[in-house]
Formats: C-alpha cells, sequence, structure tokens
C-alpha cells in the first residue's frame, strides 16, 4: 500500500461533516477497508453488524450505486450516504475500477436537528406574538369599555335623580365619543326640564 491503513483510517475519519458522523470505506465484498477507528489488524465485515436494514444498506453500497438510505441501530434513527470511490487521475497509474464505496453514516439528529430548532422557535415567537396580540386587545378593549362603564354610572345617576351630576366632555369621534356628548345634551335637558317643573 502507499499509506498505513491507520493513516488513511485517520484521514476518512476526520473528513466527516458532522462531530458525531462516520467515514468508512468498503469493498466490493462488504468488508470495511477504513472505519472510524481504524486500529483493528483484521478488515471486519459490513455484514456482521446486526440488522437487516444495514445488510439493505450494505448490499446497496456494495453494488456501486450512489445513493442515501434511512436505517436504524439499537432504537436510533440514522441515514447512510454512499457513493462508489473514484481514483483521481495519477500518471503512470492504473485506473483500474477498484469496486471501492465510501458510505457516511449522519444520525437523523444531526440532519435534521437544526429543522427541528428552528421549528420550536417558530412555534416560541408565535405563541408569543398571539400573546402580546391578546394584551394588547385586552387592554384596548379596557380603555375603551372604561368611557361606556363610566357613561353607564352616570345614567344609573341620573335615573336615581341626580339630574345635576356633570359628565366629562370628551374629544373622541368614534361611536362612543358621539354617545357621550347625546348623553350630555340629554342631561341638559332632563335637568332644565326638571328645573321648569319644579319652578
Amino acid at each position: 500500500t502507499d499509506v498505513s491503513l491507520s493513516l488513511l483510517s485517520e484521514a476518512v475519519a476526520n473528513t466527516k461533516p458532522t462531530p458525531k458522523s462516520y467515514c468508512a470505506l468498503l469493498d466490493r465484498q462488504g468488508k470495511i477497508i477504513v472505519h472510524p477507528t481504524g486500529k483493528q489488524l483484521m478488515q471486519p465485515d459490513a455484514f456482521s453488524i446486526p440488522g437487516e436494514m444495514v445488510h439493505d444498506a450494505v448490499n446497496a453500497i456494495i453494488s456501486g450505486e450512489e445513493g442515501y438510505m434511512p436505517f436504524s441501530i439499537a432504537g436510533l434513527d440514522f441515514y447512510i450516504f454512499y457513493k462508489p470511490f473514484k481514483r483521481a487521475v495519477v500518471p503512470n497509474r492504473s485506473m483500474d475500477r477498484l469496486g471501492w464505496s465510501i458510505a457516511v453514516i449522519m444520525s437523523k439528529e444531526d440532519i435534521f436537528g437544526e429543522f427541528y430548532l428552528l421549528f420550536n422557535y417558530v412555534v416560541a415567537i408565535g405563541f408569543s406574538g398571539l400573546l402580546l396580540l391578546f394584551v394588547l386587545c385586552w387592554l384596548i378593549l379596557s380603555l375603551r369599555l372604561r368611557q361606556v362603564r363610566m357613561l353607564t354610572d352616570k345614567v344609573q345617576h341620573i335615573v336615581e335623580g341626580h339630574y345635576e351630576e356633570p359628565i366629562p366632555r370628551t374629544k373622541g369621534r368614534d361611536e362612543i365619543g358621539r354617545l357621550q356628548r347625546k348623553f350630555i345634551k340629554m342631561r341638559r335637558a332632563v335637568a332644565e326640564e326638571i328645573a321648569e317643573l319644579e319652578d
């Protein structure tokens, strides 16, 4: 070999896309040439890993296909991405097809973790926005209803015979402001009518 197996294993192990991912180099029989540790003297067989889904993945890898597939080991979900290993063109070197394939194993959490985190942020922001909207609506309604309550109390005083009790003036141009101005006119008219009757 041109380089030692441990050096090759270290080079492959260091080129993983995420901290929890694993790289492996398999030959056409399913033997692991380069694996994450690279410390074993004998080449381990990928078919010795238990699990039917793993065996399906190994069969797809050694057949020379390119793609990915999900599988589970010990209740943990993973995705395996694989493609045939191709030699770089170097002068005076044989370009025979080795039949090797390289595989990268990544956990589902590594792939979709950012998406799940983003989803949690969106839910939290949406819930906070709804809560803020509810608080603002409650404040606006309570401020608007304060005038209605005040008018209700003043009308009750007028009904009880307190015709001279003034109703505060308003500059509001909405329905409540117009209603308040009408009540002021009504109170004056009633107070004048009562005063005439008393005279």
